[in-house]
């Protein structure tokens, strides 16, 4: 925060607590007097990205490649964006297979999630609970590598996130309430040479 903004910032709070009679400044008030937070954060938020057409069920970033995130939304689809310092570009698009066949009832993607272990892969879960595991081959390719059948539609999709115990362990939550625990094998939950390299080739 520049020494100019603290000291206006400075000046307007102090007024402001002399015209309301207040001595003792708690966070609370302090939030009520409305200061500019803009000047306290300096650039909180820059980011904007070309918008999904419905509403989002998930959105989450890729753990190795800055600003590569994955999306999932009401209208069925999976969309990957890529950015810079002052946007995210949409890039690529999955469909559900019942969408591309033009059938009225579609299963469509619940959630995706990248994996904290393997840069280029995606573990998503759809409506019909069915869990798949892709891997971004290129920009416009996401092959799927292996699927496993759910119970229900899928909620959330988390990876163990303490990596010195039990790193290979996948949780799946599902609207009906159930969790299921799965035990990935050392090829999905082990980073391997120049993986993170070749993603971020993939992606340029």
């Amino acid at each position: 925060m520049k020494e100019k903004d603290v000291s206006d910032m400075k000046n307007t709070i102090e007024k402001k607590c002399r015209d309301r009679k207040i001595n003792n400044l708690t966070m609370e008030e302090f939030l009520k007097l409305r200061p500019d937070m803009n000047k306290i954060y300096q650039n909180g938020i820059r980011y904007s990205f070309e918008k999904n057409f419905s509403p989002l069920t998930s959105i989450n970033f890729n753990y190795f490649v800055k600003n590569l995130i994955v999306t999932t939304s009401y209208d069925g689809d999976l969309r990957l964006f890529h950015g810079d310092e002052k946007d995210l570009k949409f890039f690529f698009e999955k469909i559900c297979e019942q969408k591309e066949k033009k059938k009225t009832d579609i299963d469509f993607y619940t959630y995706s999630t990248w994996s904290p272990y393997k840069p280029n892969i995606l573990v998503t879960g759809n409506s019909r609970g069915d869990i798949e595991f892709g891997i971004l081959t290129n920009k416009k390719t996401i092959h799927n590598l292996t699927s496993i059948k759910g119970v229900s539609p899928v909620v959330k999709i988390l990876f163990n996130p303490n990596e010195e115990i039990n790193q290979n362990i996948l949780c799946v939550c599902y609207k009906d309430g159930i969790i299921e625990l799965f035990k990935l094998s050392d090829s999905f939950s082990h980073i391997g040479m120049n993986e993170i390299e070749n993603l971020s080739k993939i992606i340029i």
